[in-house]
């Protein structure tokens, strides 16, 4: 499975390198593209918005995603944690696999590979 993710702070780009997967983009303006299914990695914006990089990105890929994980800090904005999953989730009717916080625990790492290598 393709993993698709977008950083602001690395900490979404070391989570994604701790999964060791090696078929990954990193979505860097939202003009990239892809045709095969994937996984979307993205942090949360603002209070709880997906980056605009991630919806541009959606809006000329969405055929092909297949799940999301959402990453953010619980320390800020805790009702908003990762809510970019949740907007993902509503506007693409696709699962969320997870939610980690920040950099992800061993714990995170276990839970979303499998839930990723079980599609």
């Amino acid at each position: 499975m393709k993993i698709v993710y977008s950083t602001r702070s690395g900490n979404t780009e070391t989570f994604v390198n701790k999964l060791g997967y090696e078929d990954t983009l990193e979505i860097t303006d939202g003009s990239e593209t892809v045709n095969s299914d994937y996984v979307l990695i993205t942090y949360t914006d603002g209070y709880g918005e997906i980056p605009y990089v991630v919806e541009d990105f959606l809006q000329a890929n969405n055929a092909y995603l297949k799940a999301v994980v959402g990453m953010g800090n619980k320390d800020y904005h805790e009702e908003t944690f990762a809510f970019a999953a949740d907007e993902v989730q509503k506007l693409y009717d696709v699962p969320v696999l997870g939610k980690v916080h920040e950099e992800g625990t061993e714990e995170d790492v276990t839970a979303i590979k499998s839930a990723i290598d079980l599609m």
